[in-house]
């Protein structure tokens, strides 16, 4: 099937459909102030509770003197993952902020932990 010149479409003239006046029908503006202003102070308090909290279950758990039961030993598991969580909150927070992206810290942590 060998097409010739006459048979092939001929290229459309885009520019009938493309009109370089067209406007935006509103413009979007992505405000995070709320956020940024009250975000610190929610997460701070989340972050401080937290850690007290999971610090008396985990201290209440080291001189409790009867026989620990399964059911014990996972809210201790529960309290160690929600304190290491709470623990690196300021940290998650400052990056949703900042855009931090850990930089020189990040390196100086993984070569420690290598």
């Amino acid at each position: 099937m060998d097409f010739s010149e006459d048979e092939i479409a001929p290229d459309p003239d885009y520019a009938d459909y493309y009109n370089d006046n067209l406007e935006e029908p509103c413009t979007y503006q992505n405000n995070h102030r709320l956020e940024q202003v009250v975000g610190p102070y929610i997460h701070s308090i989340i972050c401080i509770l937290g850690f007290i909290g999971n610090s008396l279950v985990i201290v209440t758990y080291a001189f409790y003197k009867r026989t620990k039961s399964m059911t014990d030993v996972y809210l201790l598991n529960v309290a160690i993952a929600d304190l290491l969580f709470v623990v690196a909150l300021p940290l998650i927070v400052y990056n949703e902020l900042t855009s931090w992206s850990m930089g020189r810290w990040r390196i100086s942590c993984s070569r420690l932990l290598a």
